[in-house]
C-alpha cells in the first residue's frame, strides 16, 4: 500500500547459488551492484534488509544477517516477453513495427549517455564485468557445461580470452548501457518503453543491449513454430534499422557477436531454459560455437 492506495512491487531475492557462489557476500553484492547508479534509468531498484513472517508476508528486518531483498517498482504497460511469446502467424506488421521503434528509440536515448571519468579504465571493467566474468558464471552453473563437457568449456573460455582482446581497442564506444535489456525487464505502454533489472558496471559497448534483444527473437524464432518466423525476422530487422538510423552506430554489427554467444549461455543452463529439448540446445551449441573466433561475422538468424 502506498498513500494513493495499492502498487505493485517486484521483490527478488537473488540465488547466487545458480551461479555456483554461495557466499552470503555474494548475494549481498548481487542485490546492492541492482540499484547503484541507475537513477537515470526508470524503475530501477532499492535494496531492503527483510524475511517473511508466519503469514508469508515480507518484513523488513534489520538484524545481521537478514536476507536482502530487491525492490523493484511495478511498472505500467504490457511486458515485452508477452508482446514477444505472443507473436502468431497473422500478428499485425504494424503493431510489430511500433513496438521495435519504441525500443529502438529508448535504447538509442540510453546509449547516448556520455560516461563520467576515465574511458579506458571503465570500458576494461565491462569486458571483465559485463562479459568474461558473467559468461563465466553462467558455465559453472550450467550442468550441460560440467566434467562431461570439458571441451566445451575449454573452447567458451578460450573464445572469451580471444574476445576481450580484441574488443579492448574500443573504450571509444563506451556509453551508458543497462547490461540486461532482454524482454522480460521491459514494459510498453503505448510509446513509451520503461525497464527494471539494470546491471552494473552500467558503462559499456552499446552492443551488448542490442544483442540481448535481439537474440531472443533469433531463439523463439527459430524454436518456435514455422509460421511465426517472419514475425521475429520483421521485429529483428526493424529493430536494427531504426536503432542505426537514429544513432548513426553502422559499425555496431563488428561487435555483436561475442554479446551473442554471453546470451546463448543462458539459452544453453538448465537453470534458465529448462525446457529447452536435446535438439535445439545442440542447434544452439553449433550456433554459439560459430561464434567463438573474433572477427567472425554473425550469421543471417542472428543478424539481418
Amino acid at each position: 500500500m502506498s498513500g494513493d492506495g495499492p502498487c505493485t512491487l517486484f521483490l527478488k531475492a537473488p540465488d547466487e547459488a545458480l551461479y555456483a557462489e554461495t557466499l552470503p557476500a555474494d548475494r549481498a553484492r548481487e542485490v546492492f551492484w541492482r540499484p547503484s547508479g541507475y537513477d537515470s534509468i526508470p524503475g530501477h531498484a532499492r535494496a531492503i534488509a527483510a524475511s517473511p513472517d508466519d503469514q508469508g508476508l515480507l518484513r523488513t528486518d534489520l538484524r545481521p544477517g537478514a536476507p536482502l531483498i530487491l525492490v523493484e517498482e511495478g511498472l505500467q504497460g504490457t511486458r515485452y516477453a508477452d508482446r514477444m511469446t505472443g507473436l502468431r502467424a497473422d500478428t499485425p506488421e504494424a503493431g510489430i513495427r511500433r513496438d521495435s521503434a519504441a525500443l529502438a528509440a529508448h535504447l538509442a536515448a540510453i546509449h547516448a549517455v556520455a560516461p563520467p571519468g576515465d574511458q579506458r579504465a571503465l570500458y576494461a571493467r565491462f569486458l571483465r564485468d559485463g562479459l568474461v566474468i558473467p559468461s563465466l558464471r553462467l558455465i559453472d552453473g550450467a550442468q550441460r557445461f560440467g566434467p562431461a563437457a570439458t571441451s566445451r568449456r575449454a573452447a567458451v573460455e578460450h573464445a572469451l580470452i580471444a574476445w576481450r582482446i580484441t574488443l579492448d581497442t574500443g573504450p571509444h564506444r563506451l556509453t551508458r548501457i543497462h547490461l540486461d535489456y532482454h524482454p522480460w525487464n521491459l514494459f510498453l505502454a503505448g510509446n513509451q518503453i520503461r525497464v527494471i533489472g539494470a546491471r552494473l558496471p552500467g558503462y559499456g559497448d552499446p552492443a551488448d543491449d542490442l544483442a540481448c534483444l535481439l537474440v531472443n527473437h533469433a531463439i523463439f524464432g527459430a524454436i518456435g513454430p514455422p509460421d511465426v518466423r517472419w514475425a521475429h525476422d520483421l521485429a529483428r530487422r526493424s529493430l536494427v534499422s531504426h536503432y542505426i538510423r537514429l544513432t548513426g552506430d553502422d559499425r555496431i554489427a563488428e561487435r555483436l557477436a561475442p554479446f551473442f554467444l554471453k546470451r546463448l549461455l543462458v539459452f544453453l543452463s538448465p537453470h534458465h531454459y529448462p525446457d529447452i529439448d536435446a535438439g535445439h540446445g545442440a542447434w544452439i551449441w553449433t550456433l554459439a560455437m560459430s561464434l567463438m573466433t573474433p572477427g567472425t561475422p554473425l550469421p543471417p538468424e542472428l543478424f539481418p
